[in-house]
């Protein structure tokens, strides 16, 4: 496991802080004091984001969408359109997943001070496919947990999503893989389970209200990202960091 470079100060000093909703004034902080390159490095994610919601909306007027008829030409319109959407969809998913991913990396090159570019969220050291990997995973491993605990109202699935709330910035910032990576974040925040979780939540449901609109998605991504660097930095860089000046 690499140890990640020196990150700024944080003003609370470098002792691991609990888990909060602190986060989202520091990220929205952030995102406002360089909105220029943020809201230009988001916009294919949220573009795509748009794009496939127009998409899965407008594929339900398309003909032979409606659901297959006796005419074949129906039937072949039918799944065809249904394919077409699909694929989009996956691809869009894939490409957001690694935009995601470069975002990250953005957010934690302005927490150790650095210069940040619009460039940047496609600079990826290599890490494109595991950044993809690690986010197909957690939206699997969470998708069953919650179907397979449906009768606890996906409680264990949302327990699950915030313990591995951190696996794209191991990724990222540590060149983790994808196993390693999930499995690295679950040891971080396994201690402050309950709260995680409700970050996790809270989270989604910021970028989901920003999202609505399509054009908030621009700002959702971002606020995102730079929240999960800022959580990644007091959870686990700052107290490393700590540990290791105390030896």
């Amino acid at each position: 496991m690499q140890t990640p470079p020196n990150y700024t100060q944080y003003p609370r000093g470098f002792h691991r802080p609990s888990l909060n909703l602190d986060f989202l004034g520091e990220a929205f902080q952030i995102f406002s004091k360089n909105a220029g390159v943020w809201l230009v490095a988001a916009l294919v994610p949220a573009a795509l984001s748009f794009v496939v919601a127009i998409l899965n909306f407008g594929s339900q007027f398309m003909p032979g969408i409606s659901g297959p008829t006796s005419s074949p030409a129906s039937l072949v319109g039918f799944f065809g359109t249904s394919l077409i959407v699909l694929a989009l969809s996956a691809a869009a998913g894939v490409v957001q997943a690694i935009a995601l991913g470069g975002l990250v990396r953005m957010a934690l090159m302005t927490l150790r001070g650095e210069p940040i570019s619009a460039g940047d969220v496609f600079r990826l050291d290599g890490q494109g496919f595991n950044i993809f990997l690690v986010s197909f995973l957690v939206n699997l491993v969470v998708g069953a947990a919650i179907f397979i605990t449906i009768c606890f109202l996906g409680l264990p699935g949302l327990l699950v999503n915030g313990l591995l709330l951190l696996s794209m910035p191991f990724v990222v910032a540590e060149r983790l893989g994808p196993a390693e990576a999930m499995q690295a974040s679950w040891a971080a925040l396994k201690p402050q389970l309950w709260a995680a979780a409700g970050i996790s939540l809270i989270l989604g449901l910021v970028v989901a209200v920003l999202s609505m609109t399509g054009v908030g998605a621009i700002i959702g991504y971002p606020i995102l990202a730079i929240s999960l660097a800022i959580i990644y930095r007091d959870q686990v860089a700052l107290p490393r960091q700590q540990s290791s000046a105390g030896r």
